[in-house]
């Protein structure tokens, strides 16, 4: 592919930041739509009819949106371009709703002039800069790694490699996207308004609430589970953080803003760059304040390809190799999991890889202790019966254990082996030590590691044993128990 002239570059470079910022403010001014209809989606179209009490006055609205139009109008001057042409059509119609006041028509409208911003900026970026920003990218934080003295290494490879991007970036003015952020923060918070408190739906909010809290919390816990093993500092204190989280997301929610959540990608990037202790956060917090306030001339100069290279190689740092080869050493449904969390995260989102590895760890975990093998052998010769079990006694398979006993004979020594038995609950306890009390009225008797068995029901977990349990006669069953 040719080099466009330094002019062409230019020239594009500029209607690229331009209509990035337009984008922003049309995303900006569908927002406040929602804010003042709520339920505006909930009707057809032409009705004039909705939920909020039929037409609305959007004064403000179409204010901003034939601003927005005058400024895309000035752009198709200077480029000329038959997309912009079309962008700027589907701008008047979207003022033509609003002037109509139907909610409905009026955030469709919305929806597509904000598709049709994103599909100019997709056309009239250059996909093989960004491509070579990126990689620029990865190639200086390795190269920073690998060769730097350990006095610069103070200053993290990521922090160089997208200076230098957007240095050159802005040097040979490369029409790629950039960073979009508002030139004032204050218009970005969306304070709640009588109205919508009164016309919005509680239920659905709550619904939301109680899955974003679930999901955030999930996805925190599993963030800080895995950078307290990429560091030796401090160890994360969990309750303090889900109620430090939980706080943070009420005020969010009060200002507008998105929803929070622990975000390994940060973190680790934290970590590779020196950090040792949560003062790392609160300092990560300050700097994007101070840049999102003071700075945001130099934001917007930041090519996205560049952080996105970055999110690429922080990433690949996380991938543990050696991890995922022993990970079939905890059976294929490990393995299993992970691939399936893996694929989803990286075909869907982050959110729908957490909710798909939860739910396969937990449907696992279901299966495991619904598990109980309880093989019986009688040995012809001694008369001695032997018992295995194996997975988990739950009173979900106690009809199982219950039809194995059944079936040993009444006067026989039973001896049950509990090596492989991971776990046993209160209610298999209970119909063993009762079993074992009937089997000795009966003549026979009961040889067991009850001290283990006990040990196993406390704890939840299984303990050492060898293969050949100790033994113990039934008749210290009460005993046992008792103890």
């Amino acid at each position: 592919p040719e080099f466009p002239d330094r002019e062409t570059r230019e020239q594009r470079r500029a209607a690229l930041q331009s209509i990035g910022e337009l984008h922003r403010r049309q995303v900006h001014l569908q927002e406040r739509l929602a804010e003042e209809s709520p339920h505006g989606d909930q009707t057809v179209i032409g009705s004039a009819q909705s939920q909020d009490g039929g037409t609305q006055d959007f004064a403000s609205l179409v204010a901003a949106q034939k601003e927005l139009n005058d400024d895309l109008r000035s752009l198709q001057t200077r480029m000329q371009s038959a997309s912009t042409a079309k962008a700027v059509v589907v701008g008047e119609a979207a003022v033509a709703t609003l002037a109509a006041g139907e909610p409905v028509a009026a955030k469709q409208a919305q929806r597509a002039v904000v598709a049709e911003l994103e599909s100019l900026l997709a056309s009239m970026k250059n996909h093989r800069f960004a491509a070579e920003l990126g990689l620029l990218t990865i190639c200086v934080i390795l190269a920073w790694q690998t060769f730097s003295t350990k006095p610069l290494r103070v200053i993290p490879g990521p922090l160089v490699a997208v200076v230098l991007a957007t240095a050159i970036a802005a040097f040979l003015a490369l029409p790629v996207l950039y960073v979009e952020v508002p030139t004032i923060l204050w218009e970005e918070i969306h304070f709640p308004t009588w109205s919508l408190v009164s016309q919005v739906s509680w239920s659905d909010i709550i619904q939301a609430s109680i899955f974003m809290a679930v999901v955030a919390s999930a996805e925190t816990l599993l963030s800080a589970t895995a950078v307290d093993q990429l560091h030796q500092g401090p160890r994360t204190r969990y309750n303090k953080e889900l109620l430090a989280q939980g706080a943070g997301n009420v005020v969010c929610g009060l200002l507008g803003a998105l929803p929070m959540t622990g975000v390994i990608v940060r973190s680790s990037a934290n970590v590779q760059a020196g950090a040792r202790t949560r003062m790392s956060a609160i300092l990560h917090a300050i700097w994007l304040l101070i840049f999102a306030v003071g700075l945001t001339w130099l934001l917007r100069m930041i090519p996205t390809s560049s952080l996105a290279a970055i999110l690429v190689y922080t990433g690949y740092k996380l991938v543990n190799v050696k991890s995922i080869r022993e990970l079939h050493k905890f059976g294929w449904g490990e393995v299993a999991i992970y691939a399936a969390t893996a694929g989803s995260i990286v075909v869907f989102d982050l959110l729908t890889g957490v909710l798909v590895g939860v739910g396969l760890a937990t449907a696992k975990l279901l299966h495991r202790f619904s598990q109980l093998g309880a093989n019986l052998k009688i040995d012809s010769a001694t008369g001695q019966a032997r018992i295995q079990l194996r997975g988990a006694a739950t009173f979900i398979r106690l009809p199982r254990l219950a039809r194995t006993l059944e079936q040993v004979p009444r006067d026989a020594e039973l001896h049950i082996d509990l090596e492989y038995l991971d776990y046993i609950d209160h209610a298999c306890l209970d119909l063993l030590t009762t079993w074992a009390k009937q089997h000795q009225s009966t003549g026979g008797k009961l040889v067991l590691d009850w001290d283990a068995l006990h040990a196993r029901f406390r704890s939840n977990a299984p303990s050492e044993l060898p293969k050949s349990a100790t033994t113990a006669p039934a008749e210290d069953v009460q005993q046992r128990r008792s103890a």
